[in-house]
């Protein structure tokens, strides 16, 4: 197996998840649900088009750096369990943005988000870059992203945002999402200036 260094965006929030599936009848959550849910370019089943991505191609990020070498240090299961290239999980191939960009420089690691037993070190982006990370963006262009883009306050202690809440299978969030959460939406209808990162 080999690993790779970038990953999809997923957008802001895990869903639907693995077990969220129109084939599942015991799914967790009713799939129509988890699906509105998704608002990256990439998810399980996304089907995303062009003309979805309503936020315009030059704000929506495609795909994110994730250096695999940056997975815990001394977490042998980390490095050898996740970031697999033939795999469409988040944490292998898709990025949230729900957590901020090379966490393991920023805050502690929760090790238990809803649906996904990894860490966020695993499921956010990641460089070797001092500073940031590169994102390919939806219309090919390439931009460096600064780890002090604006994002949502979050508990330093974990990294999971202050006010996100999981209630009858949906995400709500009680604060504002920053501009690096804005930029990982293809349909938010936020306006990103590009002197916002």
């Amino acid at each position: 197996m080999r690993y790779t260094s970038y990953k999809g965006n997923a957008g802001i929030y895990p869903t639907p998840g693995r077990y969220d599936c129109p084939y599942f009848a015991d799914s967790s959550c009713p799939f129509s649900q988890a699906q509105v849910q998704a608002n990256g370019v990439f998810n399980y089943y996304s089907k995303t088009s062009i003309s979805s991505i309503t936020d315009g191609t030059s704000n929506t990020l495609l795909f994110g750096e994730s250096a695999w070498g940056r997975l815990g240090a001394g977490r042998d299961s980390e490095q050898q369990e996740w970031q697999w290239w033939t795999s469409g999980n988040y944490g292998d191939s898709l990025f949230l943005s729900m957590f901020p960009s090379n966490p393991q420089k920023r805050v502690g690691d929760d090790g238990n988000i809803r649906g996904i037993n990894t860490s966020i070190y695993v499921l956010a982006t990641s460089s070797l870059h001092p500073g940031g990370c590169n994102f390919a963006m939806c219309d090919g262009s390439v931009r460096f992203i600064k780890d002090t883009i604006s994002i949502a306050p979050f508990d330093p202690s974990t990294g999971i945002p202050l006010g996100l809440n999981f209630t009858n299978c949906a995400y709500t969030m009680t604060n504002q999402w920053g501009t690096y959460q804005q930029l990982s939406t293809r349909g938010g209808g936020e306006v990103v200036s590009s002197d916002s990162y």
